[in-house]
């Protein structure tokens, strides 16, 4: 853990990272694991902080413990003791939505964990004890598998399928959407094959694909007409997008097992291409999606953008900062893309339920950033932009200095321009007025140096 990249590249990362280790009795049999490292992906998509977890035992910190739980430990212990690799997708009971969890070893007793949020959250009659939810997939599959390891089906192709930004969809738009997704790749993919061949989902956003008596050239052919028909699909606007990769058995005296990963590799490369470029196409789109829906959000949006160049000018930020904090007022609020219409759009006060949404904003607009690499630093503003300076606001209740100055420029004009629009609900204030709020409020809510910054600003704007 003393590389400095990896452990910057580790802390940053949109996924959520924990390194950990297995405790073993004095008989060795393992019974509980340690919190080593966390980064703040995976306390966003745990609910657990890392100053609550380092240093202690899963059964400490942990409200209860469930049959799933020691499946985990024993899921963990088993990689951690003996080497190997597995993913899953596990229900958590504390946070009432499914993770996926990837999980290996570098060094016996020691694992690491990668956790991811699928998007989905449980719903009535679900079964929640199932620690790989798709378990009966991968049972078909191997019965699959062991039919067709048969001479006469040779060659025979293995093919990898990945829906690119799935869970960007579904940050978005909701856990529908990215079922919706899921049906219409699925169904694309048992038309564009034969019935003979098998389509079958193995992950979240994952499909495999054996095509019997099919060598490379046909295997091509087929790729070929599945990125088509996909392409010719929408869902929210968004062009639905695949990364696929594959792999031929020759004979019967090819490992299936090197063909699988052969295919896997394939589809990964496309995946880091692909992906990357569905998603920045997607957060226009998303953006856009917003807009259309509330002018208001678009025009606050604006000013928002502007009054923070404004103080990033006079706080002798670079071009290229200036930039950054120009394209952040624009997106600050991208997350309410997960925000009913009917609610963004109300005309009069806002009941309880409806700010409770609205204050999960940030945390959307998170996620659906931080998809995107060169987005990443955007979307940490973003998350804290409704944070305050005396530590009341949310998510994270951070206070001070804690606090990006990116987010508390951000958090001044946010609630300047909020002050001064066309609200049904509240009244307008002038500039005047507003300025007045915001002064009063420097050193609990806001910065006091960048309110003072900004109340400046606008009285030379406005000859106050």
């Amino acid at each position: 853990m003393e590389n400095i990249f990896y452990r910057q590249m580790m802390e940053e990362s949109p996924i959520g990272y924990a390194y950990q280790k297995i405790i073993c009795d004095a008989e060795g049999t393992p019974y509980d694991y340690e919190y080593i490292e966390v980064n703040a992906s995976y306390e966003l998509l745990t609910g657990m902080k890392a100053s609550d977890i380092i240093g202690k035992k899963a059964t400490e910190v942990l409200p209860f413990i469930t049959e799933q739980e020691i499946r985990l430990i024993e899921c963990f212990a088993d990689v951690a003791l003996n080497g190997g690799r597995k993913a899953f997708d596990h229900f958590s009971e504390h946070t009432n939505h499914w993770h996926k969890i990837d999980v290996y070893s570098m060094e016996k007793f020691f694992f690491v964990t990668f956790v991811t949020d699928t998007g989905r959250q449980y719903t009535t009659g679900e079964e929640t004890n199932a620690t790989i939810n798709y378990q009966d997939h991968l049972t078909k599959l191997q019965e699959e598998l062991e039919r067709l390891d048969d001479e006469k089906y040779v060659p025979l192709t293995l093919m990898m399928v990945d829906v690119n930004g799935l869970k960007l969809s579904i940050d978005a738009f909701g856990p529908a959407a990215g079922e919706a997704i899921l049906t219409r790749v699925e169904t694309i993919l048992k038309r564009e094959c034969r019935a003979e061949d098998v389509v079958s989902r193995i992950e979240s956003d994952e499909f495999i694909l054996l095509l019997t008596k099919a060598d490379a050239v046909h295997a091509e052919k087929i790729v070929s007409r599945i990125n088509l028909a996909i392409a010719k699909e929408k869902i929210n606007n968004l062009v639905l997008s695949v990364s696929i990769g594959f792999a031929v058995k020759q004979s019967q005296k090819d490992d299936l097992n090197d063909v699988f990963n052969r295919a896997e590799d394939e589809m990964y490369r496309h995946s880091i291409y692909e992906g990357a470029k569905m998603k920045r196409r997607a957060i226009d789109v998303i953006l856009d999606t917003l807009f259309e829906r509330s002018r208001r959000e678009m025009m606050h949006s604006r000013n928002v953008s502007s009054y923070s160049v404004g103080i990033a000018t006079r706080l002798g930020f670079s071009e290229q900062e200036i930039k950054q904090i120009r394209l952040t007022g624009l997106m600050h609020d991208i997350g309410k893309i997960g925000i009913d219409a009917s609610i963004l759009n109300k005309d009069h006060d806002l009941e309880n339920d409806d700010w409770k949404k609205i204050k999960q904003h940030p945390e959307i607009g998170y996620k659906i950033l931080n998809s995107v690499s060169e987005l990443s630093e955007i979307s940490s503003i973003v998350l804290e932009h409704h944070e305050k300076w005396d530590g009341s606001g949310y998510p994270k209740r951070l206070k001070g200095d804690q606090i990006s100055v990116q987010a508390r420029i951000i958090s001044v004009a946010d609630a300047y321009a909020a002050m001064t629009s066309d609200r049904p609900f509240m009244k307008t204030l002038t500039a005047l007025e507003a300025t007045n709020e915001i002064k009063r409020c420097a050193g609990t809510q806001f910065d006091p140096h960048i309110a003072d910054i900004f109340i400046k600003m606008i009285q030379e704007e406005n000859n106050l």
